[in-house]
């Protein structure tokens, strides 16, 4: 049983990643490390996942494998199934940091990664397989929204957005 005890914890672990309070430190760091652009892509990446998931969330609700309680309608949003935030979130950093550093070897530890984050949301029973699988495609929309948006951005332009 202890061994089953670990494999769980692990998990929960693993799906903590996918969380804002791993990824905001994360992109925090980013940005004092001197990676201005890529700071500016996964702030805008995130920020859009947050919107759009919101919004679905907002019109659709629906329940968590293991039903949570909610007294308030932001608890309520917070509690919905649909669409995985973790899993969108995950697959944008896991695309955009694969675009930056332009690796193969970095591109395929992001993208196991992001997937193991989104297994690990199912495998806790936080989301159904379907609530992943759209919250990745969701994530996956956005980052090459991302890319192909913020290449067309001149330097001043960056600059301005940036406010140095």
């Amino acid at each position: 049983m202890l061994f089953k005890d670990k494999i769980e914890s692990s998990f929960r672990d693993m799906s903590a990643l996918g969380s804002h309070t791993i990824l905001f430190p994360l992109i925090l760091f980013i940005y004092l490390i001197g990676l201005k652009y890529l700071t500016l892509q996964l702030i805008i990446g995130i920020f859009l996942s947050y919107i759009i998931n919101f919004i679905i969330r907002i019109f659709y609700f629906k329940n968590r494998p293991v039903k949570e309680r909610y007294n308030s309608f932001l608890s309520k949003i917070d509690s919905s199934s649909f669409p995985s935030a973790h899993s969108s979130r995950v697959i944008i950093f896991a695309i955009i940091l694969s675009s930056y550093f332009n690796n193969l070897y970095l591109s395929f530890l992001f993208i196991i990664s992001a997937l193991f984050v989104a297994y690990s949301r199912i495998r806790t029973k936080k989301h159904f397989i379907f609530d992943v699988i759209v919250g990745l495609f969701i994530g996956i929309i956005i980052s090459f929204f991302v890319l192909r948006f913020l290449w067309k951005i001149s330097f001043l332009q960056f600059q301005i957005l940036l406010l140095f």
